[in-house]
């Protein structure tokens, strides 16, 4: 038997265009190690999924609830006035902003040691003050503040938690499973529709269908560890139009977008 036809018959054979020979011995040995193979693949998976978070972390933070009520900006907010300390939320301004954020410190401790109804207002336009100054300067529109209590969806709760508790291993879990989920699920329907009658079209634009989506689900995954997060994206419906200049940035921002929303990647058209 040629080297070719060898290779073709051992399951170990890569189809990368070139026959890779795996000794017989070696891969016999392989089958005794698909505990470890598995260990390793959750593994990997977690590794990415750590990856994935440190990527998007800071947009997820800001454009999900740095207009909340009680997001980290206001709560920032609260503090630096229960403690007459500006440098609590001086963090959350670029230098330029620091003279306009004090002004508007300074005379909002003044109101507030007017009435209980002054303090409030002033409360408010100082946490709207902020807020709308910080925005800004990451490119994002301010549409007010946001009510507390919002569903922010399961990533940003976590990945909050995990910070308080210093325990990351929940952040994890919730987008391995996710992301596991995922491929899967693209995995089973295009593997499904592979086997089509070539002379089926509507059939064959079927299996191309899924192939596409099932391909950008994992190009979307990879770009989202390897794209830096800059700033803010404008949220809701314009969410995953604004998340980049290239198609690369945008698959990318759209998948992730999906996880964070708990639902599946926004199906992109071939």
């Amino acid at each position: 038997m040629s080297d070719r036809q060898d290779a073709h018959a051992n399951k170990n054979y890569i189809p990368s265009g070139r026959p890779v020979t795996v000794p017989r011995t070696a891969a016999k040995s392989r089958n005794h190690d698909k505990p470890m193979k598995t260990t390793s693949m959750k593994t990997s998976l977690a590794a990415f999924a750590i990856l994935t978070v440190a990527a998007f972390a800071a947009v997820q933070t800001a454009q999900a609830h740095c207009d909340g009520l009680d997001g980290p900006v206001v709560k920032a907010a609260q503090k630096a006035l229960s403690e007459n300390n500006v440098n609590l939320v001086l963090i959350w301004v670029q230098k330029e902003d620091e003279p306009e954020i004090k002004q508007v410190f300074d005379k909002t401790l003044a109101v507030r040691k007017l009435n209980a109804e002054a303090r409030d207002l002033a409360d408010r336009y100082f946490f709207e003050t902020l807020v709308r100054i910080h925005r800004a300067r990451e490119g994002a529109p301010y549409t007010g503040l946001k009510p507390a209590g919002r569903d922010l969806g399961p990533a940003i709760p976590a990945g909050d938690k995990a910070l308080e508790s210093g325990d990351l291993d929940p952040v994890l879990k919730l987008l391995s499973e996710k992301m596991e989920g995922g491929l899967r699920d693209h995995f089973k329907e295009v593997t499904a529709k592979k086997k089509f009658d070539r002379n089926d079209v509507e059939a064959g634009r079927a299996f191309v269908k899924s192939y596409v989506e099932y391909i950008h689900y994992i190009e979307g995954l990879y770009e989202a560890v390897i794209s830096a997060a800059r700033g803010h994206y404008p949220e809701a419906d314009s969410a995953a139009r604004s998340c980049g200049e290239t198609r690369n940035a945008r698959v990318a921002c759209r998948g992730f977008l999906a996880l964070r929303n708990d639902e599946r990647p926004l199906k992109t058209p071939y």
